[in-house]
């Protein structure tokens, strides 16, 4: 399974990002090989939109859950429609959060 972690650093070990679309880097865990995809969060700078932006990236690169701290309306709805999972991760780092996800840690988000 494939899950996106935001963070604000280039390292899965940086701390998580504060918002789902808002956080700097994306990192795209394969949580069968440990295999860690990052990528730049283009749609940080977006002034609207960010939120499906950033669904439309996870999506592309295999996601099919995601963790984050907080997930707005538009997100929200733009993640159902994708078919991909929230699980909600208040702080940490990348690394924590992976780790709790894989313990089944992780409350799944309503969306």
């Amino acid at each position: 399974m494939k899950i996106a972690v935001v963070s604000d650093g280039e390292a899965l070990s940086s701390q998580l990002g504060g918002r789902f679309a808002r956080g700097g880097f994306v990192h795209i865990v394969d949580t069968d090989t440990d295999n860690v995809e990052t990528f730049r969060n283009d749609a940080n700078d977006m002034a609207h939109g960010a939120g499906g932006r950033m669904v439309q990236n996870i999506a592309s690169a295999g996601a099919t859950a995601a963790l984050a701290p907080r997930v707005g309306p538009k997100a929200a709805s733009a993640l159902r429609a994708a078919e991909i999972a929230v699980y909600e991760v208040r702080q940490g780092t990348g690394d924590d959060a992976v780790e709790a996800f894989k313990a089944g840690r992780l409350k799944e988000l309503p969306l």
